[in-house]
């Protein structure tokens, strides 16, 4: 039992390790003013006419944070949601 609370523990100690990476990533991407935006088409499906836009935001490319699930989990982590619905808001309108 002991050799399987002492797995466990490490495994906790990397997870937490890896969440503290990932958040002062967040944080240096957040300084740094680093999202970038794409823009999918929103198409009528009947006629295939383009109807408009949507803004997507991602991270930087070929990082950790590329993802929008990742940014928003890193955020919610460090609590720093607000600030980086306020980026968003800044690089798709900005």
């Amino acid at each position: 039992m002991r050799g399987l609370a002492e797995a466990v523990r490490s495994v906790e100690v990397h997870e937490s390790e890896t969440r503290h990476g990932l958040i002062k990533e967040l944080k240096s991407v957040l300084s740094g003013r680093k999202l970038r935006v794409v823009y999918q088409r929103v198409v009528d499906i009947q006629t295939g006419a383009v109807l408009g836009h949507e803004a997507l935001i991602r991270g930087p490319a070929g990082s950790a944070l590329e993802s929008p699930d990742a940014l928003f989990d890193a955020a919610r982590a460090g609590d720093v949601t607000l600030e980086l619905e306020s980026l968003c808001l800044e690089t798709i309108f900005g």
